[in-house]
């Protein structure tokens, strides 16, 4: 039984171009699916063709991340608090049953509200979930996103890290264009 998902109106005025979000869910397994676009001038055109451009993104059904999924593991396989005057600080992205970093695209990750630098970006099994203990941390057989920022830059923007701890909200797009945000805190003696 095929039923029409979306009907929308948009009106574009001559010589101009509109681009459109319209969600839609495309259901998984192992059947085809189409998806079919119509679109219909209600007007006479001033010119003699109607030219058109349609782009197609389809993408992951968003994630619905678990506490601990939505944690970093902060310098994986150390209990040792961090040491200020290290230039780097490691920070993973726990590879999980539903959590795919594969998916992560690297070049929009960052540390909201910090201007610290991104050195190096690694997919790598390094990490369990953030809900063991440091001395537990080790592989587990899944992929995992290791980040190496630049601790002197969060620092700097942190200013109150002489008082105690700071905390961080990693943000990313995946490949297919969903947000998503986790949470570590930066321990310090």
């Amino acid at each position: 039984m095929a039923l029409p998902l979306i009907s929308k109106t948009i009106d574009i005025l001559a010589g101009k171009t509109l681009s459109q979000l319209i969600p839609i869910t495309v259901p998984k397994g192992t059947e085809s699916h189409t998806l079919t676009i119509t679109a219909q001038v209600n007007e006479a055109s001033s010119t003699s063709f109607e030219e058109a451009s349609i782009e197609v993104l389809m993408m992951d059904a968003p994630l619905t991340l678990t506490t601990q999924d939505s944690k970093v593991v902060i310098n994986p396989g150390s209990c040792e608090p961090i040491d200020k005057t290290q230039q780097t600080v490691d920070i993973v992205i726990a590879g999980s049953s539903h959590l795919d970093v594969n998916n992560i695209d690297i070049n929009t990750v960052e540390i909201i509200g910090d201007n610290a630098d991104l050195i190096q970006a690694q997919i790598i099994d390094i990490s369990t979930t953030s809900d063991k203990p440091c001395e537990q941390q080790k592989a587990d057989g899944r992929s995992d996103l290791l980040l190496r920022f630049n601790l002197q830059q969060i620092l700097a923007t942190n200013n109150n890290a002489e008082f105690g701890n700071i905390y961080l909200s990693i943000l990313y797009f995946t490949k297919t264009g969903m947000r998503y945000t986790h949470n570590g805190l930066l321990v310090f003696p």
